[in-house]
Order: structure tokens, then C-alpha cells, then sequence
């Protein structure tokens, strides 16, 4: 067998005076280039790279959407001004929404949302406010003072008009909510309060049911009805339901295509307590009588199409058909420029005993603040 010599580790015990001359050229040069760095950030003119601001001014545009309405606001409640909007300037959105409660204080700038940006804060949703003609949302957070966690978030949507703020807000109402006295169209349910002021609907949401916290949101909201536009121009129609029997929480607005009738756009409706019957009564007001009259003769037509035209008579000048579709019956009259009548009803004579009331003037109209939102 060959053994394999064993060799012993090179150690190098000296280094050679070229090694560490060019050694100390590198340290001396490192040490050179360090100083000249300090130097020259000591003397540095921030101004030598700076452009020139005023050559992009023929640039300028005005910033527009919801970046726009973040700046130049302060959350210092005393300082803020809530511009509100009239009738008169339906276009001109609430700049800054403020703190109308003391014990409330701003967590941010006020947001601003169009039907563009929308889904940012309400995804998922915004299409049926889309339906009832959006404009814009304004949106603050704000906690309450001395109570740690403890917050209300506030929601004004503009609507187009007084009818389509009505309409949305009726689409959403919660039907076990309870009346706010100080608000014609407006409830409270769980921990939020929820509204219809003018073309806006509102929503103030408590962060808990905390009594506290509930009353700081209470307290904004009645601030938000004296502060916003008081219009219900258009809500004419409504005034046409009777009051009497009317079931709290049952007032609607329907947009369109109310019962699946083509005819039937901008309607109200509600449902009233009869006798121990739930009865729908609808109340279509049209721009002229001719227009009522068409929309009266659809329906008609429809009846005696798909279903029964039982009956046909006039009263007092007013025009009324009963007809029956599936074992529901409608009785459905047409005065001047209203188209009006009890619909899909599980009695025949109950339902012709409510309009033939109507028309008698047995049931009258009442202001609209007597009715339960």
C-alpha cells in the first residue's frame, strides 16, 4: 500500500512592503473621499436643484372631486361654518360639515362623494341610490369627548329632489323603527337615526347604544333639521293617502314600475288597518289630467286583459273601475290630476268601502307632519 505523504498548512508569517504600501494608499484615499463629502454637504445650496414654481403656473387646474374637498379645512369646531344649501343653490355642496354638539369632536377633514367615487364608502349599495337620482354624499366621523372608542358617523346623500331623498329613505327604512318627534320623516333604529330633510336623506350611526353617545347623535340630528333645506316640493302626492288608520312606517315612495305596471312611475303608497285587513292604498299625481286619465285606462285595460273587469262607474265626476286578478281585487279611480285606489286587496267590498270613503270626503288628507314618517 502507498502512503500519501501528509503536508503541513502554509502560514504566512510576513507581508511583503508592496502589500502594505498599497494597503495604506486605499485607507489614505477612503479617508480623503469621507472629508470631501462632509466638505462639500457643508457648503450645499438646497436652491441649486430647485425648479422653478412659477414657470408650471400656466399648468394650473383646478383640482375636482373628492381630492378637492380635502383641502384648506380645519377641525377646530368653533372656526367651522356649515354652508347649507337652499332651494335657490341645490348645487353647491356642504363645504365642511361641522360639530354641532360640543361633546362631539371631528376625527377627520369632511369627505365628499359622487356617484363616480361613490362605492368607496358605501360598496355594494350605492346602485340603488343611483335609482333614486344621487348627487353627492358628505361624510364626517366624529368621537365623542371623555369617552374612549366612542364615535358617531354622519351621512348626508343628496338626492335630486325632496321625492327621490323620500324614495330611498322609504326603500331602507327599518318598518320596527321608532318615530323622531322632531323629524316628519325620520326613525331610530338600533344605534342609528335615520332621516329625510329636504332633497337629503340622512344618517347619523352610533358607534354603541350607549345612552351618551345616542343622545350626542340625537342632538346632532335636530341641529342637521333646522340647519338643512326645508323643501318638500314634489311630496304633494302623499297628502292624497288619509291619514286615518294609515299603519305607522308604511309610507313609500316608488320610483317606478310600482306593481309591475308600466304607467305607475312616482308613486306613494301605504297600508292601512282595516277592520283587522291590511289594505294598500297608491296615489299617482300626474302633471295634468289628461295624463291621469291615459295612466287610468292602462290599468284598465290591464284588468280586463289578464284578469276581471268587474265593475266601471263614475262618481261625482270621478272615474272608478274594480277589477280582479288571482282572487285580489283593485278598485282604482281617476280625479282631476290624481290616479288613486286600494290595489291587490283580499276583500272586494272592504276595498270598495275605503275609496268609495275617500271620494265621500269621509277620509280627508292630512298636513303631512301628522303622518308617521
Amino acid at each position: 500500500m502507498t502512503q500519501v505523504a501528509k503536508r503541513k498548512p502554509f502560514h504566512r508569517t510576513d507581508i511583503h512592503l508592496k502589500e502594505k504600501t498599497i494597503g495604506g494608499i486605499i485607507l489614505v484615499l477612503l479617508a480623503g473621499i469621507a472629508v470631501g463629502i462632509v466638505m462639500k454637504g457643508s457648503r450645499f445650496d438646497p436652491a441649486t436643484y430647485t425648479g422653478d414654481a412659477g414657470a408650471l403656473e400656466s399648468t394650473r387646474q383646478a383640482v375636482e372631486g373628492k381630492a378637492a374637498t380635502l383641502r384648506n379645512e380645519t377641525d377646530l369646531r368653533s372656526n367651522e361654518a356649515f354652508v347649507a344649501q337652499s332651494s335657490g343653490s341645490a348645487t353647491a355642496p356642504a363645504k365642511v360639515l361641522p360639530s354641532f354638539v360640543e361633546s362631539l369632536v371631528p376625527m377627520g377633514t369632511t369627505e365628499h362623494y359622487t356617484e363616480a367615487t361613490l362605492y368607496e364608502k358605501i360598496n355594494g349599495r350605492a346602485p340603488a341610490y343611483f335609482e333614486y337620482n344621487f348627487q353627492e354624499l358628505t361624510a364626517r366621523s366624529f368621537s365623542l369627548e371623555g369617552s374612549a372608542g366612542e364615535f358617531v358617523d354622519v351621512f348626508l346623500f343628496r338626492m335630486a329632489s325632496p321625492l327621490n331623498a323620500f324614495g330611498i329613505f322609504s326603500a331602507e327604512r327599518d318598518p320596527s323603527g321608532i318615530p323622531l318627534e322632531f323629524a316628519g320623516d325620520g326613525y331610530l333604529s338600533g344605534m342609528g337615526f335615520f332621516l329625510r330633510h329636504g332633497p337629503v336623506y340622512v344618517q347619523l350611526l352610533a358607534s354603541s347604544d350607549d345612552p351618551t353617545v345616542l343622545a350626542a347623535a340625537e342632538s346632532f340630528a335636530r341641529q342637521l333639521v333646522i340647519s338643512l333645506p326645508n323643501d318638500d316640493s314634489g311630496m304633494e302626492g302623499r297628502l292624497a293617502l288619509p291619514a286615518s288608520g294609515q299603519l305607522p312606517g308604511t309610507l313609500t315612495y316608488i320610483n317606478e314600475n310600482a306593481y309591475g305596471q308600466e304607467v305607475l312611475n312616482a308613486v306613494f303608497e301605504a297600508r292601512y288597518n282595516i277592520d283587522g285587513t291590511e289594505l294598500s292604498s297608491f296615489a299617482q299625481q300626474s302633471a295634468d289630467s289628461s295624463t291621469a286619465l291615459s295612466n287610468w285606462e292602462s290599468l284598465r285595460e290591464f284588468y280586463s286583459k289578464y284578469g276581471t273587469l268587474d265593475e266601471e262607474f263614475k262618481e261625482a265626476g270621478t272615474s272608478v273601475f274594480i277589477g280582479e286578478v288571482f282572487g285580489e281585487w283593485s278598485v282604482i279611480y281617476t280625479r282631476d290630476q290624481l290616479v288613486s285606489g286600494v290595489i291587490n286587496a283580499p276583500d272586494r267590498e272592504l276595498a270598495l268601502g275605503f275609496v268609495m270613503a275617500q271620494l265621500a270626503g269621509a277620509e280627508t288628507s292630512e298636513p303631512e307632519e301628522d303622518f308617521s314618517y
